[in-house]
């Protein structure tokens, strides 16, 4: 099972800090909500998918997800079988982040998180397009995983047995030159106007 940081961000999106006494509290996370924060307490997933639990924290409804993830598989599938047509680990790999950004990914926006917009609009950050990368990748590629970092987000597989990193906000990201690829303009882009390449 695809375990991933991004559980950790979906857990403190439910899990809200208590709230003053002056404020209306939160309340608990109940259906599905509930059930991915009690899955992923021990840091991994164990009775949810990754997608599932990526449709849950985005705020889908109980009732919409499962109709919802089978969207984003349909929508994944053409990159996915393109990529799995290439014998090499690399290639394969890399073929897959182009395919997802010739049928998916349409307009980077830094707001788009949520996992279902993507699928409707193309409309992906470097949060959800980690993830969806993720999940496509699952079979393909060995050990894909979501990196999180203060600023950005993106998938690290491993490509005999080495570590690739997968910029997945741009079609060339695949085990990019990071040097090259975080110019000032870039990562202003994906992170904020106030946000350095050495951060």
């Amino acid at each position: 099972m695809l375990a991933s940081a991004l559980v950790l961000i979906a857990l403190q999106a439910l899990q809200a800090p208590p709230a003053p006494a002056s404020v209306t509290s939160i309340p608990a996370p109940r259906g599905l909500e509930k059930k991915l924060v009690d899955d992923a307490k021990d840091g991994k997933l164990d009775s949810m998918s990754l997608l599932d639990a990526a449709m849950v924290a985005s705020g889908v409804p109980d009732a919409d997800v499962a109709t919802e993830s089978a969207r984003a598989k349909a929508a994944l599938a053409p990159a996915i079988n393109r990529a799995k047509q290439i014998a090499d680990a690399h290639t394969r790999g890399d073929a897959l982040l182009r395919a997802l950004h010739e049928t998916v990914f349409r307009t980077y926006r830094t707001t788009a998180t949520e996992i279902d917009d993507v699928v409707h609009s193309g409309d992906y950050n470097c949060l959800s397009s980690a993830l969806l990368y993720v999940v496509a990748a699952n079979g393909l590629v060995d050990d894909p995983r979501a990196m999180v970092t203060k600023h950005h987000a993106f998938a690290r597989v491993k490509v005999n047995g080495k570590p690739v990193d997968v910029e997945t906000t741009t079609t060339y990201g695949f085990d990019a030159d990071r040097k090259k690829l975080m110019t000032a303009d870039y990562v202003k882009k994906i992170a904020g106007p106030d946000t350095t390449p050495a951060e």
